[in-house]
């Protein structure tokens, strides 16, 4: 069980590291240098810039939750299908695994929604 996760986790990592070269890289300022009026390249900012800066950071943040959601998932599938290949597997590991990755989903879904709101509201 736990050498068929480990290739699975193996096959995900490594994907991305042979596709590199060619994908862009995230950064924590976007590839363009501006945001709304803020350009980061030049240095033109004003206070308006702030939220504006943290309501990005706050997507490329809830971008790698869905990204670790999705992850659980798919090894919670692996746990569910595998349960009665091997001996002594029990499906119920994986079920409650996928219970709780959809309902971490779910909580940061809504939370992003109640931070995204105060960050409109307060950039106006």
């Amino acid at each position: 069980m736990r050498k068929v996760l480990l290739i699975t986790l193996l096959i995900l990592v490594l994907n991305p590291v042979a596709h590199a070269q060619t994908a862009p890289t995230p950064s924590f300022i976007p590839e363009s240098g501006t945001i709304g009026s803020c350009n980061f390249i030049t240095g033109e900012m004003k206070f308006d810039c702030i939220p504006a800066y943290i309501a990005y950071l706050v997507q490329f943040m809830f971008m790698g939750i869905g990204t670790l959601s999705l992850i659980q998932m798919i090894i919670a599938g692996y746990q569910i299908a595998m349960s009665g290949v091997l001996p002594g597997g029990s499906s119920e590991a994986g079920k409650n695994r996928l219970i709780w990755s959809i309902i971490g989903l779910v909580v940061s879904l809504l939370s992003f929604a109640i931070i995204n709101f105060f960050i409109s509201t307060v950039s106006g």
